[in-house]
C-alpha cells in the first residue's frame, strides 16, 4: 500500500514518525505517556509523550487536522463526551491519573 501524501502533495506522510528526542522534566506538573486516541477504528493520535513543568507555557503548532485540538481534549477530558472516542495511555496531573 503506497504512503499517502500531504494536502500539498509535496511529501509523503509516514505512519511511523520518528522521535527526534525527548526532553525530560524533573518534576512535571502534567505528564502524558503513550497517549493514543481512536475515533471508532480510526487511530487519530499515536503514542504522544509530553511532560509539562510547573508554570511552563507550551504551544502546539501544526497544520489543520493534525490532532492539536484532539490532544487538548484529552487533557480537559472533553473526549469523554464523544461516544465513539477512546483515549489510551497515561495522563497525570500532579501525580494523579486524570
Amino acid at each position: 500500500m503506497p504512503a499517502s501524501t500531504s494536502k500539498a502533495g509535496s511529501r509523503p506522510l509516514d505512519d511511523d514518525f520518528k522521535t527526534v528526542g525527548r526532553v525530560r522534566v524533573a518534576d512535571p506538573r502534567m505528564s502524558c505517556t503513550d497517549v493514543n486516541v481512536f475515533y471508532g477504528d480510526k487511530h487519530a493520535i499515536k503514542h504522544v509523550d509530553l511532560d509539562i513543568a510547573q508554570n511552563q507555557v507550551i504551544a502546539m503548532i501544526g497544520p489543520s487536522g493534525c490532532g492539536k485540538s484532539t490532544f487538548l481534549r484529552c487533557l480537559n477530558r472533553m473526549n469523554d463526551t464523544i461516544d465513539i472516542c477512546r483515549v489510551e495511555g497515561g495522563i497525570l496531573l500532579d501525580g494523579q491519573d486524570i
